[in-house]
């Protein structure tokens, strides 16, 4: 249960005396940067090379520093990840998303002193990497790339954590139909043919998709089957035409927030909540231009009412002539030659 949040001050674990005593596992750690950059410093990266790089996956944590050496990471029930974008750092090292501000300029790499957590139930190996991985932090000086991922060091030049990318997987570059879904009512129900509802992982960290709306939002995964949901959905607010297309709609969503495990192979996607129930089922759909117009036309909501009919054309008689008698015709009551005589009543 979560019951906390907490500002970690990162200086502080690191400094002289605490670490030994607080952090488990964490020995003769170096020493923390004496001066740490300001935090306007810290909001963005200056190396367009190296933050490309940093911002390109979600990195798997590997190995961290203690006194034996490195040590292999524990992941727990599928986290632990290391993730950078524009805005600060996320590192999950078993127990909690610790998240924070860092400082880049060519391979120089630092991290802010002050990190925020929500506090949680976790195990106690795990809690004790999650701490050692804390007090790490503020001794990273510099990066490296390596074969198979990123090395954190300290000043000199030995490694502190090891970041690894992910195994590729054939999630992206997919447009996911849904098949199936678990509905408000605990029962796995088929999805309606039309309009098709889809899911899309656009890169490391963001997905979207059509449910008559369309939505987008971040996730967090790693290697070992974990994805879920970080933060609410966005998106449009149509609704769809039909009750029933709603009320999936509004499952589908729900589905989306319960969502903690997955498995996936070239042409299938089975989503699973955290009880390891199946809880949505798609269908890869080629993710080509052609397909991603075409289910864009065919699921694209109802933004204007149906055109009216135009009125029924009004269609006019013509108007009878007088045509004058001539000569040549015979005077009313006059007998026509050859004619059958008038019937006398």
């Amino acid at each position: 249960m979560r019951t906390a949040v907490v500002l970690w001050t990162l200086l502080a674990l690191a400094g002289a005396g605490t670490a030994q005593g607080q952090v488990p596992g964490a020995w003769n750690l170096p020493a923390a940067p004496t001066a740490a950059p300001s935090a306007a410093a810290m909001t963005d990266a200056d190396d367009p090379g190296h933050a490309d790089l940093l911002r390109s996956v979600i990195w798997q944590l590997e190995a961290y520093r203690t006194e034996l050496g490195l040590k292999p990471a524990a992941s727990g029930d599928g986290h632990g990840y290391v993730a950078f974008d524009a805005d600060g750092f996320r590192i999950n090292a078993g127990c909690d998303t610790l998240r924070g501000s860092y400082w880049l300029e060519g391979d120089r790499l630092l991290f802010s002193p002050h990190v925020a957590s929500v506090i949680g139930d976790c195990p106690p190996t795990l809690r004790a990497q999650e701490q050692t991985v804390l007090a790490l932090l503020p001794a990273v000086t510099r990066l490296r790339r390596a074969d198979a991922g990123l090395l954190l060091l300290d000043a000199d030049g030995q490694p502190l954590l090891t970041l690894t990318r992910p195994q590729t997987s054939p999630l992206q570059r997919r447009i996911w139909v849904l098949l199936a879904y678990r509905n408000r009512d605990d029962t796995i129900v088929p999805a309606l043919p039309e309009p098709r509802f889809t899911l899309r992982f656009d890169n490391a960290t963001r997905l979207s998709g059509r449910a008559c709306d369309e939505y987008r939002g971040g996730f967090v995964r790693d290697e070992e089957r974990f994805l879920a949901l970080e933060g609410p959905l966005a998106g449009t607010r149509f609704g769809c035409r039909e009750p029933a297309v709603n009320r999936q709609a509004e499952d589908y969503l729900a589905v989306l927030g319960q969502m903690d495990s997955y498995r996936v192979d070239a042409q299938s996607l089975l989503l699973r909540d955290a009880d390891g129930r199946m809880i949505a089922r798609f269908a890869a759909m080629d993710d080509s231009p052609a397909a991603a117009e075409q289910d864009a036309f065919r699921t694209a909501p109802a933004t204007t009412a149906p055109r009216a009919l135009p009125p029924a054309p009004t269609t006019r008689l013509p108007v009878p002539q007088v045509i004058p008698r001539t000569a040549e015709q015979p005077a009313a009551g006059v007998p026509v030659p050859g004619a059958a005589p008038p019937v006398s009543r």
